[in-house]
């Protein structure tokens, strides 16, 4: 409404002023109050120079895509992350909130140049202080939404690495791999980003497969096998309250990691293309991570080994396009070829305060 109402340097200064809450951080401080002086003033020009109706909604809509322009533009070219990505995965969620206040502003512009209830110029638009801040409290309260959702699954993969510390950065390792695959494979950014996540709770499931099992350290009864094969299925009834948050891409992905290409996979017995490709994708990046990693019960094979039999595989166990795209990505030495060397990195990162 500020924008609406104010010359532009001035409608700039108080959008500026007005960001809370404050950070400690002095580069985030100066590009958010950067980035809202310059949205502010934005708008405001462009509804100076365009009164009317038509100026306060395409002044709200300018708001909206300077804002969100300027955070793209510092993820591109600062943060060196997919602007493409980031809209599809984060803020497309938001912009029906943000040009649903547009009609708002306007009504608030409206009410302060002509009162209709009080006498006093200016008082009227205070009327919409309490629907603009239970807007903005709905707003906050979806990020928060979505912040908790994902520290939901990251401690669902933590408290798997927990109970069987053989398998601890497993799914990271296979996300990293997979990751790497899309990217071979030509997936487009959304489609990797459904992918990553999916990887890292692909064994989820696991968490209800007794210790017994899970924890063994020799070869497993039939009994024990089956308890562990239930892990797919498990891992998809687990995740179902989460489908709306993790759409049902992934929730299929988990449920199909398993199968084979030949059929002979678990749980349901599917077929080549039958098999969803992120559950092929991840198939392949969950085996070499499993065959180049110690185990109680056998030692790890080498890099060479293991690709080895994954192009062994192709055409049986593996999708033969993604088999070979696993070779190709390979031969450029990626940080997850060697497991020491890619929980070594991992840690270190973890440990950054």
């Amino acid at each position: 409404a500020g924008a609406l109402n104010l010359p532009p340097l001035w409608a700039g200064v108080a959008a500026g002023l007005s960001h809370l809450p404050y950070t400690r951080k002095l580069e985030r401080e100066l590009f958010n109050r950067s980035q809202l002086f310059l949205t502010a003033a934005s708008a405001s020009a462009l509804h100076q120079a365009l009164p009317g109706l038509h100026g306060e909604v395409l002044a709200g809509s300018v708001y909206f895509v300077v804002n969100t322009g300027a955070f793209l533009f510092l993820a591109r070219f600062v943060l060196r992350k997919d602007p493409a990505s980031l809209w599809r995965t984060v803020l497309k969620s938001f912009a029906l909130s943000y040009l649903g206040l547009v009609p708002m502003a306007v009504l608030a512009t409206r009410l302060y140049a002509s009162p209709a209830i009080f006498p006093v110029r200016g008082l009227d638009p205070l009327l919409l202080v309490v629907p603009g801040a239970y807007a903005w409290h709905m707003w906050r309260l979806q990020r928060k939404t979505l912040q908790a959702v994902e520290d939901m699954v990251k401690s669902l993969v933590w408290v798997l690495e927990a109970r069987d510390p053989h398998t601890a950065l497993h799914s990271e390792r296979v996300a990293a791999i997979a990751l790497d695959l899309a990217k071979e494979l030509g997936l487009p950014p959304e489609v990797r980003s459904l992918l990553l996540r999916a990887a890292k709770l692909h064994d989820v499931g696991k968490v209800g497969v007794p210790d017994a099992a899970l924890l063994k350290e020799g070869a497993l009864t039939p009994e024990e096998w089956e308890r562990m094969r239930l892990h797919p299925e498990l891992g998809w009834r687990l995740l179902a309250p989460l489908e709306d948050h993790l759409g049902p891409v992934v929730r299929d992905v988990v449920l199909y990691h398993h199968e084979r290409w030949d059929g002979s996979g678990y749980p349901r017995g599917l077929k080549g293309e039958e098999i969803p490709l992120l559950a092929r994708i991840l198939a392949v990046a969950d085996a070499y991570e499993a065959m180049t990693a110690d185990r109680p019960y056998r030692r790890a094979l080498s890099p060479e080994e293991a690709a080895l039999r994954i192009q062994k595989g192709a055409g049986s166990q593996f999708d033969p396009e993604v088999a070979e795209a696993f070779l190709r990505a390979l031969r450029r030495a990626p940080p997850w070829k060697r497991k020491e060397k890619f929980e070594r990195a991992t840690l270190e990162v973890r440990e950054v305060p």
